[in-house]
């Protein structure tokens, strides 16, 4: 692991099990796990979801009905919550097989909640804790793609982990080094690249350069190479000279990227890096994205766009109104959402988080 940030809770009072989510597997674990004599918590962002329905509520069906029959657990719990609150039941396929038959009841969504939150609250060694459990994870030789609609938090949870913010709580460590106890070690882990480039206007872009390769301590020899190649790869090599404040928008982008990448930090941290470059500038940097993550290395980028981040990354954590809804690989998040389109997929998350 290259990079954490966590929402720090201690298990302080020695819990056995800790449940994160009071979904219906949530329920059914934490239940579980009491009844067999372990101190368990569960943790709910709100105690008014706990067991809460979608849209079309119920219980059974020709998957959940048939799976949980057949498993035949004496301590599941939704069967016996659903005959206390169902409006309705119907056996499905009638017209076909009995081996597809499927018993299918439908719920009052909101009685259906509150009587799971009674049976929860009843059980001994289960205690139900309101709150979050965020923990965003970057890992070695992974690209991590940082995405979620305006507003929805990305900067500020970069500026965050950049040190540019104070969390209010929780820790954020880079390459083990702690960002707030040990902030001169942990920002040498890495490179930095803000969304807004207009920084540095009135220097030329090669004071820039050694500005930053000044402060990083990197060598003449070794700041000179680093500087020709990206300077090629980016096509900036006539306009080094000039002011930054004459860049055009993309142009600046680029110098800002050269400036965070100069003492080749282990870490790289980019804020929509793509925004303004022209297409061969971006296939260049993706390009350099890649090479980074594959030679054992991370790379954390935000972007709101899906089609980026479905190309380039190899895990992906969605963000919506501060919080982190998901956290996984594309391919976890296709499986859990056969047939659908990433764009889909992301409007589902982000509607229902």
């Amino acid at each position: 692991m290259k990079y954490s940030a966590n929402s720090v809770w201690e298990n302080k009072d020695e819990y056995d099990v800790v449940i994160v989510g009071a979904g219906h597997a949530g329920c059914e674990a934490a239940l579980a796990c009491a009844r067999m004599g372990f101190q368990t918590l569960m943790f709910t962002v709100s105690v008014d979801s706990i067991a809460l329905m979608p849209c079309n509520p119920n219980i059974g069906g020709s998957s959940k009905g048939r799976s949980g029959k057949r498993t035949g657990c004496p301590w599941r719990r939704d069967g016996k919550v659903i005959d206390r609150t169902f409006i309705q039941s119907k056996m499905l396929n009638k017209s076909k097989g009995p081996a597809v038959h499927s018993l299918r009841a439908q719920a009052d969504k909101a009685v259906y909640s509150r009587t799971m939150r009674r049976v929860l609250e009843a059980q001994e060694n289960l205690e139900i804790k309101q709150g979050e459990v965020a923990n965003l994870l970057v890992e070695d030789g992974k690209i991590t793609g940082f995405i979620g609609p305006n507003g929805a938090g990305k900067t500020t949870t970069l500026k965050m982990i950049t040190g540019i913010l104070a969390p209010s709580e929780g820790t954020i460590e880079i390459n083990g080094k702690d960002i707030q106890k040990d902030p001169l070690e942990a920002k040498r882990q890495f490179g930095f690249v803000p969304d807004d480039p207009d920084a540095f206007l009135r220097v030329r872009g090669i004071e820039y350069l050694n500005f930053m390769a000044d402060i990083y301590g990197v060598g003449t020899e070794e700041r000179q190479r680093f500087i020709e190649e990206t300077a090629k790869r980016f096509e900036m090599e006539e306009n080094l000279s000039s002011r930054i404040m004459s860049y055009s928008h993309g142009m600046r982008q680029k110098i800002m990227v050269m400036g965070a990448l100069i003492h080749k930090p282990p870490v790289w941290i980019l804020d929509e890096p793509l925004t303004g470059l022209d297409p061969r500038s971006a296939h260049e940097l993706k390009q350099m994205m890649r090479e980074h993550a594959d030679a054992g290395n991370a790379v954390l980028f935000s972007t709101h766009v899906l089609e980026v981040a479905e190309k380039l990354c190899d895990r992906i954590a969605i963000i919506h109104h501060g919080r982190q809804v998901y956290l996984g690989t594309l391919e976890e998040l296709k499986a859990a959402y056969p047939d659908q389109t990433l764009e889909n997929i992301f409007l589902e998350i982000t509607e229902h988080a």
